[in-house]
């Protein structure tokens, strides 16, 4: 069995960044504060890397079976690390995939 424990505290870390973006949004700001997206930034990039995705990477390579879930995320967050914190960078995209309806 795997310690996911990087996910509940990459789950806090999004929130939070989501929760920032709003409060920006609300203050008639189009951008987070450059020191509030590089916190952001840097301690992402430091769950990726602490403890879950070596181990879990070091410990998929040598099973005969495929990839657990976890290392298979941990790759995608740590390779499209872009992608997953857009919403921060650009108000414009949504923090998920989920789009209101035109109406």
């Amino acid at each position: 069995m795997f310690d996911q424990g990087w996910a509940k505290e990459m789950i806090a870390l999004l929130l939070e960044a989501k929760d920032s973006v709003e409060t920006s949004k609300s203050a008639g700001c189009h951008r987070l504060e450059e020191t509030t997206l590089h916190s952001i930034r840097v301690r992402y990039g430091m769950l990726i890397q602490r403890d879950g995705r070596p181990t879990l990477l070091r410990r998929s390579a040598n099973a005969t079976a495929s990839r657990p879930t976890a290392a298979n995320l941990l790759k995608r967050l740590d390779r499209d690390r872009a992608d997953v914190l857009r919403f921060a960078t650009d108000f414009r995209a949504p923090f998920d995939k989920t789009r209101p309806s035109a109406t």
